[in-house]
């Protein structure tokens, strides 16, 4: 699938050479030269990366890089800067862009960033995914359990699930599924999005 880029530059040379140069290397590209452009077409469009000057014509490219975050707050935006004005483009890190590169750049460098970019996001994407199969996976639904012992224990795991109790012990002879409930409380809980690590003692 070829991947879509959005450019975003009130420079006409600089948005004709990179959709030319970008296009020839297999890219999908559009281009814009407002910010007000640049968020509808995001919208519409949902490219998978933004190539953003901070210094556009009218809203500046800081606003621009918040209200795509907005739209999506995974939104891949490498912001491009004149020499000189990189604390603006840190300024802009701290605002979620993924990376910024400096006026005057070679089309090399700017698909170096662009790969990576696109790499670091598939990989955010499968976790994500992987995530999303062990929270189903250990859920409530998946355990088999009708007595009132094992119903008392459903109430209770609910309960631990939505505090913050930061240390829980699982007691029982091996093959009570310990194992399972400690992962039924991880992946349930406020704490789900982080790592699960089993420590064999």
């Amino acid at each position: 699938m070829t991947n879509k880029i959005l450019i975003v530059d009130d420079e006409r040379v600089i948005r004709l050479y990179l959709k030319k140069n970008l296009m020839s290397r297999g890219f999908d590209v559009l281009t814009c030269e407002t910010g007000e452009d640049a968020l509808d077409l995001y919208t519409r469009e949902m490219p998978d990366v933004v190539l953003l000057d901070l210094k556009l014509s009218g809203e500046s490219g800081i606003e621009v890089l918040k209200k795509i975050r907005l739209v999506d707050e995974n939104a891949l935006v490498i912001i491009i800067t004149a020499h000189g004005m990189v604390t603006t483009a840190v300024q802009s890190m701290k605002l979620g862009a993924y990376d910024f590169i400096e006026k005057p750049f070679g089309i090399e460098q700017i698909t170096l960033i662009l790969k990576n970019a696109l790499e670091s996001s598939k990989l955010k994407r499968e976790v994500q995914r992987i995530k999303r199969e062990q929270k189903g996976r250990y859920g409530f639904d998946n355990i088999i359990g009708t007595s009132k012992t094992m119903q008392d224990l459903f109430k209770m795991m609910g309960k631990l699930c939505q505090s913050d109790t930061s240390c829980v012990l699982f007691q029982g002879e091996s093959g009570t599924g310990k194992d399972m409930f400690a992962k039924l409380l991880h992946y349930q809980s406020i704490r789900g999005d982080k790592p699960f690590i089993e420590i064999n003692c």
